[in-house]
């Protein structure tokens, strides 16, 4: 079963994101802070497969965490969401790595359909 780590600080969203990948077969591991996932996938073993954060978030914001990821972890995808996702959003995004960006709200297939091809091209 492929561990998607999803960082939302909206704790609805969250739920929902949470719910939405089990029941597509994911594991979903919900933080509501960039913060307290960045401590996950750096210290706790069984890294996540795939990363879904959302862009703003207050402390540690998503492109932040996807910096970080990709600085420490480049193999690891990251896919990133935001209610704010215009032209800006979407290219620094994608220039800082994300495997894709989507708007919220975001539409369950289109995003489940991203994690399985960002899994598909994953090393390991």
């Amino acid at each position: 079963m492929s561990r998607v780590l999803v960082v939302e600080d909206d704790v609805e969203s969250c739920r929902a994101l949470t719910e939405l990948l089990a029941a597509e077969g994911f594991d979903p591991l919900p933080f509501e802070s960039a913060e307290r996932a960045w401590s996950a996938i750096e210290n706790e073993p069984g890294r996540p497969h795939v990363v879904v954060a959302d862009v703003r978030m207050p402390g540690l914001d998503g492109l932040a965490l996807l910096r970080r990821i990709k600085a420490r972890f480049p193999a690891l995808p990251v896919i990133l969401v935001s209610a704010f996702a215009d032209e800006a959003v979407w290219s620094e995004g994608l220039r800082a790595g994300a495997f894709d960006v989507f708007p919220k709200p975001i539409k369950g297939t289109s995003l489940v359909n991203a994690l399985r091809q960002a899994l598909a091209v994953r090393p390991g």
